[in-house]
């Protein structure tokens, strides 16, 4: 219901074939974006079940919306994507957790203070890390403290934040990646003074 009038759109031309690299590379018409509209369009017609095969065809999509860009119909297959997968991918994952676990040794907000001052400081920022720069690549992140220190630049790491919820958003989990938003807005809020946010994540 969510996703009918974007369903309706399709004119099955096929331009989005093209553009697409998950069907670059698996060149079948299910994991084309035409083929996942109709397959969305099928199941929210009650025509065909939402099997796991179904699950699997609407979870083998990048969200890279170059098939978006070059419709002349401007059909939002994001959008048809993601409610899809919201109403029928399993809402337990929990991402964070699991890409924590993929880390080794020391997160990135263990190892550096809250308040990074730079010396004759021109400016300040909040630093958001989110899960990426946190647990798997916190060389990054030291990289750009470095890097902004030596432009003047003070960095402030709330405590508190995680991830931004994109990875839960992108596997269905609206609900979870709302916590998660809400948690890093109320770690970065509570620096009280507006600053700008940096997100090498």
């Amino acid at each position: 219901e969510r996703i009918g009038k974007e369903l309706q759109k399709c004119a099955r031309c096929g331009a989005c074939l093209s553009v697409c690299p998950v069907f670059s590379e698996e060149p079948r018409e299910t994991f084309s974006p035409r083929g996942k509209i109709a397959l969305c369009e099928a199941v929210s017609q009650g025509l065909i079940p939402a099997t796991d095969g179904f699950r699997n065809t609407i979870g083998n999509c990048l969200l890279c919306m170059a098939c978006s860009e070059i419709c002349s119909s401007g059909v939002a297959v994001k959008k048809i994507i993601l409610a899809a997968r919201a109403e029928f991918a399993p809402t337990d994952l929990d991402l964070p957790r699991i890409i924590a676990s993929s880390g080794a040794g020391l997160s990135f907000l263990d190892r550096l203070p809250e308040v990074i001052d730079a010396p004759e400081a021109v400016d300040s920022v909040l630093f958001f890390a989110g899960c990426l720069i946190n647990r798997l690549h916190p060389d990054i992140g030291k990289a750009v403290v470095k890097m902004l220190n030596r432009l003047g630049v003070t960095v402030f790491i709330p405590r508190g934040q995680g991830c931004c919820g994109a990875p839960a958003l992108a596997a269905g989990d609206e609900p979870g990646a709302r916590d998660q938003a809400a948690q890093t807005i109320e770690a970065l809020s509570a620096r009280g003074k507006t600053r700008r946010v940096v997100l090498p994540c």
